[in-house]
């Protein structure tokens, strides 16, 4: 059994104008005759896709190239790579690029780092030689998101935090830094 819907009259007449109306709109934002929309979506839908590819590899590319720049100037802590960095005007996903990126090149590495626009966010992330020296993600991310009035979680070896008070994220990454220092000291 099926059921049928469908409007007569004067509602029918009123749903096609809708629609109507609706593609002249869309026709309109995407600069292009009506008889052309179909194309021209296909061709904007094929544009944004390739832009997306484009941004993924650049961001990739800028991982590896940010992973080798802070592994030079790493701290060394118990023979683990500390780093902990701000980085603007980045997103959260770049930042986490970054950090994976750090540690699978570098297994003995502990990156912490932080974007702040209108909140901070940190990720966290520990390579496997660290995990097996004791080094705990969420736990630093977890603390060290308190002191940015807010809350961290994840898996020992990559969490996230974050909070709103973005003037406290040069206290925050010095408190990760001892957080780290003391984990690996009780290795």
């Amino acid at each position: 059994m099926e059921r049928i819907i469908f409007s007569a009259g004067l509602p029918a007449l009123r749903a096609v104008q809708q629609k109507e109306a609706l593609l002249w709109k869309v026709a309109e934002k995407l600069n292009a005759p009506l008889e052309k929309l179909e194309a021209t979506a296909e061709r904007v839908v094929a544009e944004w896709k390739q832009t997306r590819r484009e941004r993924e590899h650049l961001i990739q590319e800028l991982a590896e190239y940010k992973a080798k720049e802070h592994l030079e100037t790493a701290k060394e802590i118990h023979e683990l790579k500390m780093i902990i960095q701000e980085i603007n005007e980045v997103d959260v996903d770049t930042l986490i690029q970054i950090a994976s990126e750090t540690v699978r090149v570098e297994p003995k590495a502990v990156v912490v780092l932080c974007t702040s626009n209108k909140t901070a966010r940190l990720v966290v992330m520990a390579g496997k030689e660290a995990l097996k020296r004791g080094i705990n993600s969420r736990q630093i991310a977890d603390e060290t998101a308190s002191l940015l009035g807010g809350g961290g979680s994840g898996r020992h070896d990559f969490a996230q935090g974050g909070g709103t008070q973005t003037e406290k994220v040069p206290e925050a990454l010095q408190r990760a830094e001892e957080i780290i220092r003391k984990q690996a000291e009780t290795d």
